[in-house]
C-alpha cells in the first residue's frame, strides 16, 4: 500500500515537472540555434500571425461570412437588395477607431461562439450602429443640411430637428427610426416609431402639435388634387379648417408598455421595477443602447381606418338602427339589383356622419346638415348642385312610385320596390352616383313589367362624365321665367351633349359648367330646325307670345291687331336666322308714318321700363318681352302706365 502511494505521488510530480522540462528543452535548443536564426524565426512567426489575423479580420468582415449563420440570411438578403449593397458590414457596424474596430470584432466573435455552442440567448441578431458611422464623409454627412425632403408621396420630413434637438425630451439616434423591424427591408425607416412619438398621449401631455397633420402631410390642392383624384383642399386651407372637421381620428392603438414584456430581456426584478422611471428607461434603451421602440411598446397604427362603425348610430348598440338605410346607401350597398359595393367618394375619403350633421335644425335634437356645414369644404356653387340632387331624385322617385301602381307581374318587382325604398329613405344625395344606378335598374324592371313611362333611355355617352356629379339633372326643372326649358328634352330626347351648351372646363375653373352665349346655344337647333317645322316660338319666347296675344294675368284678353289678323311669328321673323326685322321690312305692310311713330314709341318704351315701378306679373311679362312694345304697343303702355 505504501509503495502504491509513493508511485502515485511520483506520477503527480512528473506531471508537474513536465511543462518545465519542455521549456528547458526548448530553451536549450533556442540557445543552440543562435541569435540570428532566433530573430528570423520570431519575425516569421510574427508575420504569419499578422497575415492570419488580417485574413481572419477581412474574411469575417464580409457579408458572405456573416451569412454563414442561417439566422443571418434574411438580413444579408435584405442588404443585397438595399442601397447599402456596395458598403461592407464593418463600415457601419464597427465603432470608431482601431480600438472600436477590434472591440466590434471581439463582440461579433463572441456571438459566433455563443451561437455555435448554443448559448446565444437573443431571439434575433442585434447590433449597435453609431450615428458617426452614418454621418461621416462619403456617406450621409450632408443629410442634416438638406432641410425638408419627401419621405413618401405627400409626406415631408426634416432630419435636423430630430437629430440636433430632443423630441419629447429624448435624444434620438439614426437607428431610432432606421432599423430593421420590417423583415426584408435593410435599415429602412420603421414608420411605427414615428407614430409612437407623434401620437402617444399627445392630448394628455399637451403635445397636440405633434399630431398636427400638416407637420408631415401636404394637403392635395389644384392640379395635384385633380390628377390624384383627391378632394381639392384649397378652400379648406384658406379657411384654416382643422382636418378633424371632416376626418375622424387617423391613428389607433395606445403605445403602452406591458410590464410582462420586460421579462423577455430582464430577469432582475430590480430592473423591471424601474419601468415607471421614464428618464432612466429611455436613457438606457434609446440614448445609450439601440433598442427598437416596439420591442417594449404596443404598436400605434397610423392609417385610414374603417369607418363602418362610425357611420352607424350611437344608439345601435341597444336599439334598432334607424339610420341603417342611410348608412348603407352612403356605403354604396344594400341594393338587390345593383351588384357590388359603390361607396360615395366622401365615404372613401373617411368623411363621417358628424362631419356634416352638426347643426341643430328647427329645434330638433338630432343634428342636421345645412348650408353652413357644406360651405367650409365646398364652394357656393355646390349648394345648387346639392339642391338639384334633391329635386331631381325626388321627381324620379315620385314617377317610379306611380309606375308601381301600373306594373304587371315581374319576378324582380319586389326587389325593385326594395331598392326604390333604399334610395327614397336613404336620401339619394348621400350617394348620388349609386342612387342613379339603382333607380335606373328600377326603371328597367318597371319597363319590363309594362310601365311605358318607365322606359329607360340612354343618355349621351359624352355626357356621362358630367353626370357623375350632376345625377338626375334631366329631372330638375330650370327656373327661367316664362320659358319652358328642361334638360329632359335636350339630354334624353334629343341626345344633346352637355358641352354643347356648357363650357367644358375642369372643376375649380371659374367657367366650369357656365352656359355659353344664348345665340350660340340655341339658334342652330331652334331657328334652323324646330321653328321652321312647327312655327312654335312659345317654349323659349313665352313673354313675347303673351304680349302679342294679349294673354296677360290679371288683365282682360286684349290681342294685338296683328294677332287678330292671324299673323304668326315667322310672318315678320323670317328664317333662317329669325332675327327681328328692320324698319324697311315693316314698310312692306305699313305706311312710313306708322313705322316712324313706332320707332319713336320704342325709345319712349325703353325709358318707361327703366322708370316703371310695376311689380305685377303682367308688368314683369311686358318687361321681359325683348320686342320692346313692338308686339303690342298699346297694351305695353297700359300695363306699365306709360303716357
Amino acid at each position: 500500500m505504501k509503495s502504491l502511494l509513493q508511485d502515485f505521488l511520483t506520477a503527480i510530480w512528473v506531471v508537474i515537472k513536465l511543462p518545465f522540462l519542455i521549456i528547458e528543452v526548448l530553451f536549450r535548443r533556442i540557445v543552440r540555434t543562435g541569435a540570428k536564426k532566433l530573430i528570423l524565426r520570431l519575425i516569421a512567426v510574427l508575420v504569419l500571425t499578422l497575415v492570419l489575423a488580417f485574413t481572419f479580420l477581412k474574411i469575417t468582415s464580409k457579408p458572405g461570412f456573416c451569412g454563414s449563420c442561417h439566422i443571418m440570411r434574411p438580413y444579408i438578403e435584405a442588404w443585397e437588395h438595399s442601397t447599402h449593397k456596395d458598403v461592407d458590414c464593418m463600415m457601419c457596424h464597427a465603432r470608431e477607431g482601431i480600438g472600436g474596430y477590434l472591440e466590434t470584432k471581439f463582440t461579433a466573435a463572441s456571438m459566433l461562439v455563443n451561437y455555435a455552442t448554443g448559448l446565444y440567448k437573443r431571439s434575433r441578431p442585434w447590433a449597435e450602429i453609431e450615428d458617426k458611422n452614418c454621418l461621416h464623409d462619403g456617406c450621409h454627412e450632408t443629410r442634416l443640411l438638406e432641410g425638408k425632403i419627401e419621405f413618401t408621396q405627400g409626406v415631408v420630413f426634416d432630419h435636423a430637428p430630430h437629430l440636433t434637438g430632443t423630441r419629447r425630451g429624448r435624444t434620438l439616434r439614426c437607428t431610432s427610426c432606421h432599423s430593421q423591424i420590417v423583415q426584408g427591408e435593410h435599415i429602412s425607416v420603421t414608420s411605427s416609431t414615428c407614430f409612437l412619438c407623434h401620437f402617444k398621449n399627445v392630448e394628455a401631455e399637451g403635445r397636440d402639435k405633434l399630431a398636427d397633420c400638416e407637420s408631415c402631410h401636404t394637403p392635395p390642392t389644384g392640379e395635384n388634387a385633380i390628377e390624384g383624384h383627391f378632394y381639392d383642399h384649397t378652400d379648406a386651407i384658406n379657411q384654416e379648417l382643422q382636418c378633424g372637421v371632416c376626418h375622424q381620428m387617423m391613428w389607433q392603438g395606445s403605445g403602452n408598455v406591458p410590464r410582462e414584456r420586460c421579462g423577455t430581456c430582464h430577469s432582475s426584478t430590480a430592473h423591471i421595477d424601474r419601468i415607471s422611471d421614464l428618464e432612466f428607461i429611455h436613457e438606457w434603451h434609446i440614448e445609450k443602447r439601440k433598442v427598437d421602440c416596439n420591442r417594449c411598446h404596443d404598436v400605434i397604427e397610423h392609417r385610414i381606418p374603417k369607418i363602418e362603425a362610425d357611420v352607424r348610430s350611437n344608439c345601435a348598440g341597444c336599439h334598432d338602427d334607424k339610420h341603417m338605410t342611410v348608412s348603407n346607401l352612403y356605403q354604396g350597398k344594400g341594393s338587390r339589383l345593383v351588384e357590388g359595393e359603390h361607396p360615395d367618394p366622401m365615404y372613401t375619403m373617411r368623411v363621417v356622419c358628424v362631419s356634416c350633421h352638426k347643426e341643430i335644425v328647427n329645434g330638433d335634437a338630432i343634428p342636421g346638415a345645412t348650408q353652413k356645414t357644406c360651405n367650409p369644404c365646398h364652394p357656393a356653387s355646390y349648394l345648387r348642385l346639392a339642391d338639384d340632387w334633391k329635386k331631381g331624385f325626388s321627381n324620379r322617385i315620385a314617377q317610379l312610385n306611380k309606375g308601381f301602381k301600373k306594373a304587371g307581374p315581374h319576378p324582380l318587382l319586389e326587389d325593385a320596390r326594395h331598392d326604390l325604398g333604399l334610395v327614397d329613405k336613404g336620401g339619394a344625395w348621400h350617394n348620388p352616383i349609386y342612387s342613379d344606378n339603382v333607380l335606373t335598374k328600377v326603371s328597367e324592371v318597371l319597363a319590363e313589367a309594362g310601365v311605358t313611362t318607365s322606359k329607360v333611355t340612354n343618355l349621351p355617352d359624352e355626357s356621362k362624365q358630367c353626370l357623375l356629379c350632376h345625377s338626375s339633372i334631366q329631372e330638375v326643372p330650370v327656373k327661367k321665367e316664362y320659358s319652358s326649358f328642361n334638360h329632359t328634352a335636350h339630354l334624353r330626347d334629343r341626345k344633346i351633349v352637355c358641352t354643347t351648351c356648357h363650357f367644358d372646363e375642369r372643376p375649380g375653373n371659374p367657367r366650369h359648367g357656365k352656359r355659353k352665349g344664348s345665340q350660340e346655344l340655341c339658334t342652330d337647333c331652334h331657328h334652323n330646325q324646330i321653328a321652321q317645322k312647327n312655327d312654335s316660338c312659345d317654349p323659349c319666347h313665352q313673354s313675347s307670345s303673351k304680349v302679342f296675344t294679349g294673354d296677360l294675368p290679371g288683365i282682360a284678353s286684349d290681342p294685338s291687331p296683328m294677332a287678330t289678323s292671324d299673323m304668326g311669328c315667322v310672318d315678320c321673323h323670317e328664317g333662317p336666322e329669325f332675327k327681328a326685322p328692320g324698319a324697311e321690312f315693316c314698310l312692306d305692310c305699313h305706311d312710313e308714318e306708322i313705322v316712324t311713330d313706332l320707332e319713336y314709341m320704342r325709345g319712349e318704351f325703353v325709358i318707361g321700363i327703366e322708370k316703371s315701378k310695376s311689380n305685377s306679373k303682367a308688368g314683369t311679362i311686358v318687361k321681359l318681352d325683348k320686342g320692346r312694345a313692338v308686339h303690342h304697343p298699346d297694351l305695353a303702355k297700359k300695363v306699365l302706365n306709360i303716357e
